[in-house]
């Protein structure tokens, strides 16, 4: 949180004598509403996992610290949250998602008529995530939004991802992108761009918890997308104050 976190690698459950497809989760799962990018206003059970291998100096998200749970438990319990609200989308993110393998629950949740969407910055692969997701959602609905922090993405994971989004400051852009570094405050550094021109890019003010600086950073993201053609993300879930 806000560049404090400790920065890690893949998370595998048996390191850490779990069984099979347990994750360790930071948050949730709960009942909520999407509030950013593809399916924003959309209906939607969270789970946030722990732990990421970047260190944002801008993330407002503690990760640090979760209970694992086991394959069984975790998909008992999502599926019983389905069913009670009619939800048909579970949202996994993190901290960094994609360190730890969540293609076994993506797996039953799939059989059971309910979609996935992963939030990551686009660094970790692992095999299996092809058989679960495509770029055009053909595979269960499932999706992956990528919000890129570095020069480059994972190679093998850019193929998968069905959106791009990107978080925006004033006054920090360089054709309506991000163009400074995420990880050291004042430096310059170029983030990936697709250039696969098919996927949709979401263009997202940064949140300062300042209202000043949340407006003019909003109006860099209105912008950006009037200019360059993206989507404008708007963090729905915090205007009608939902976690």
């Amino acid at each position: 949180m806000f560049g404090a976190n400790k920065v890690t690698g893949p998370y595998r459950p048996d390191q850490h004598g779990q069984e099979t497809g347990a994750l360790k989760v930071a948050e949730g799962p709960f009942y909520t509403i999407q509030g950013e990018g593809p399916d924003a206003g959309r209906p939607a059970i969270f789970i946030r996992l722990t732990h990421c291998n970047l260190r944002c100096f801008f993330c407002d998200t503690q990760f640090d610290e979760g209970t694992w749970w086991s394959l069984e438990a975790l998909a008992n319990n999502v599926l019983g949250m389905s069913q009670k609200h009619g939800c048909s989308l579970v949202v996994i993110t993190g901290g960094e998602p994609c360190l730890q393998d969540f293609t076994a629950l993506t797996h039953i949740v799939n059989q059971h008529g309910i979609s996935v969407s992963v939030e990551t910055a686009g660094l970790v692969h692992y095999d299996g995530l092809d058989k679960y997701f495509s770029p055009t959602r053909s595979i269960a609905g499932n999706l992956i939004v990528c919000s890129p922090k570095t020069p480059q993405i994972n190679k093998r994971l850019e193929p998968l991802i069905g959106a791009f989004k990107y978080i925006v400051k004033k006054g920090e852009t360089s054709c309506g992108l991000p163009m400074m570094s995420t990880q050291r405050p004042g430096q310059r550094a170029a983030i990936f761009m697709s250039h696969d021109v098919t996927v949709p890019i979401y263009i997202q003010a940064m949140d300062e918890q300042n209202p000043v600086k949340n407006e003019e950073n909003l109006h860099e993201a209105r912008d950006s997308c009037l200019r360059h053609g993206y989507r404008l993300s708007v963090q729905v879930h915090k205007m009608i104050g939902v976690a």
